[in-house]
Order: structure tokens, then C-alpha cells, then sequence
């Protein structure tokens, strides 16, 4: 019997290519190609041994790949990918995903996994909390700025110190001295205008509820 007559009970390609879109990385795994070799970077080959020249980037959901191993590229979807790493013919590669997908003998696939769905505004609450650990992080590197900072004298702060007031009275101004340069995180309320020596640095945290720090207590 030719692979045309035994293929013939499975569902024709268009069914099984639409149906495989998007499964690419489990189907292949599940056929024997190691999921090390299904990652967007070059790598090696599992087809033909190259060492370096093997890029699986599964574009558009299709498993599309690339190998430059063997002197000659050579390209294709997640079908040749089968093809090249097992020798199989066409007939062969769309029976093996059609019985991975369980689409043989009329089953219907199995539905997609969805992933679980977050909870409203948990992204953002996320970004908020990193970028306070990361401000809370500079602050805690960062040594209170001189009195003789550029900033503040341009400002006229009254930053004078005496007995009473022996540190900054601005404690909200912090610096960072990079190989010789100097950053100035934050400002004064009032020390918008006018042009600073350095950059200043916000973090966009929002509120810092849950945001411990000990500048807080």
C-alpha cells in the first residue's frame, strides 16, 4: 500500500496545518526532537550535527526554522523540520502530527492550553513594586549630597549647616558618583527651574503601598 492510500483516512493538510499552528514547540518535543534545540538562538542542529547553525523562530506559529550546517541552508516549517531530522517524506511528516494532534480516524484535536488568567491591574502593580525596589536600591547606595553641590547653591537653598542641623536639611536630594560623574536623584519641591548639574531620576511607583523602606518609618 503507497503513502497516498494509507494517508487517506486523515484529515487533508490545510486541516492538520491549521490545527498544529501555534503547538509547534509540544508537537516536535513529543516527536523526538528535544526541546533544547526549540529556542529562538542558534544552536545545534538536531537534524544534521552542525554545532552553531541551527535557529528554530517558529514564526507566525508555523515552526519555522533555519539551519546553515552541511554547506547549504536549508529552511522550512515544523513539517520539514521533521522531515529533515527524520528522513521522513511528506506523507509521513502529516501523518505523524495528525496522530499527535489526535486527528486520526475523525477524533477531534485536543483544545489549546490557555494560560491562566491574571488578575486586573496585577502587571501594573508588578511594575510598580519593581520600580520602587529599584529606587529604594539607588537611595540606599546613594550618599546625601554636599551642601557645596552645584544644585543647591544655583537653587539659594538655605543649606547652611550648624550644631542644630549637622546633616543635609534637604534629605530628599541624593547623589551618585559614577567614575567621576555626578547624578542628582530627586529635588526639591520648588527646584524645577533652572538647569541642574546631572540628571534627575524618578521612579514612576505610584503609591507605595507594600513598599517597605526605612526612609518610611
Amino acid at each position: 500500500m503507497n503513502d497516498k492510500q494509507s494517508f487517506s483516512f486523515f484529515p487533508d493538510f490545510s486541516q492538520i496545518r491549521a490545527a498544529a499552528q501555534g503547538r509547534w514547540p509540544e508537537i516536535l518535543a513529543r516527536l523526538g526532537i528535544d526541546a533544547s534545540h526549540l529556542k529562538n538562538r542558534h544552536g545545534p542542529c538536531p537534524g544534521c550535527g552542525g554545532q552553531d547553525r541551527f535557529r528554530f523562530d517558529d514564526l507566525e506559529g508555523r515552526g519555522t526554522w533555519v539551519c546553515g550546517g552541511g554547506g547549504q541552508e536549508q529552511a522550512g516549517d515544523g513539517f520539514q523540520l521533521l522531515e529533515h531530522v527524520h528522513g521522513w517524506n511528506r506523507a509521513e511528516s502529516f501523518k505523524a502530527v495528525a496522530e499527535t494532534l489526535g486527528l486520526a480516524d475523525g477524533m477531534d484535536p485536543p483544545p489549546p492550553r490557555k494560560a491562566p488568567a491574571k488578575p486586573p491591574g496585577s502587571d501594573r502593580r508588578a511594575r510598580q513594586a519593581e520600580a520602587a525596589k529599584l529606587a529604594c536600591a539607588v537611595i540606599d547606595a546613594a550618599p546625601l549630597a554636599e551642601i557645596s553641590h552645584p544644585y543647591l547653591i544655583a537653587k539659594q537653598l538655605p543649606c547652611q549647616r550648624d550644631e542644630q542641623t549637622p546633616a543635609n536639611p534637604f534629605p530628599t536630594l541624593y547623589q551618585i558618583p559614577i567614575k567621576g560623574l555626578v547624578e542628582l536623584i530627586g529635588y526639591h519641591p520648588k527646584g524645577r527651574a533652572g538647569h541642574l548639574d546631572g540628571n534627575i531620576l524618578i521612579a514612576p511607583v505610584g503609591d507605595w503601598e507594600g513598599i517597605h523602606h526605612p526612609g518610611n518609618d
